[in-house]
């Protein structure tokens, strides 16, 4: 496996910041079950890891998703793959230390970097708020739950239950019960708003793909809510 850089990362004040790094290199297994996702369209560039660094412990640890969609109970999942609607699939497979030193190491350098710069200014770090920290804090919460009011009352929630079910049967577990498939629905659409509604106050994390030169098109797509633009030139 390799780590080929950090994509974006996110400070919250006096509490973490969280790291997104893309990693690349998977296991076959882990990269066969992205072309089940992905199909065509899917990428080996696409894998990922979070890394917090907690202001209060001066740590950083990797973060584990441990509700995901298939996972048994109590199994905790360390990467995910984005898929090319932007989703994040959190999967699981053993990562050597020493990649996740090399990520700690870089993730260290922002934050030495960040104690440097705020030091000039007499700023403990402890201080600073990121452009996405404050688009965080001022979310609209009536606007997020009437979003998600409206997601419950469509029919897009019934397809993505059936979406889940399809999953687990993908993976050979056992599909749960309907209501908790719906739980589990509501818990990723609030998360997909959330981040739709901070790239719309703070801007999209743009990433070109599908290049034409000879037609003069290409695609952007944000690596944080899935959004794309098609472009032309």
């Amino acid at each position: 496996m390799e780590f080929n850089g950090i994509e974006h990362y996110d400070v919250f004040e006096g509490d973490v910041i969280i790291f997104w790094a893309d990693i690349s290199g998977l296991p076959t297994e882990i990269q066969a079950i992205a072309q089940e996702i992905d199909g065509i369209d899917f990428d080996p560039h696409g894998f990922g890891v979070c890394v917090n660094y907690s202001f209060v412990d001066k740590e950083f640890y990797l973060v584990l998703d441990m509700g995901c969609a298939g996972a048994s109970e109590g199994e905790e999942r360390n990467l995910f793959y984005i898929d090319q609607g932007g989703d994040k699939h959190w999967l699981k497979t053993d990562i050597p230390q020493e990649l996740l030193d090399r990520i700690f190491e870089e993730c260290g350098k922002v934050v030495s970097n960040i104690e440097k710069e705020q030091a000039k200014a007499g700023i403990r770090l402890e201080t600073l708020s990121s452009s996405a920290e404050l688009a965080v804090s001022s979310l609209n919460t009536a606007e997020l739950e009437k979003r998600l009011t409206a997601y419950l009352e469509s029919s897009e929630l019934q397809a993505d239950i059936e979406c889940l079910a399809r999953d687990y049967q993908a993976q050979g577990l056992p599909v749960p019960p309907e209501e908790q498939l719906r739980e589990e629905a509501a818990a990723e659409a609030r998360k997909c708003l959330e981040t739709m509604m901070i790239c719309e106050a703070e801007g999209h994390l743009w990433k070109e793909k599908d290049a034409d030169p000879e037609n003069g098109t290409s695609t952007l797509s944000c690596r944080r809510c899935g959004t794309e633009e098609h472009l032309r030139w």
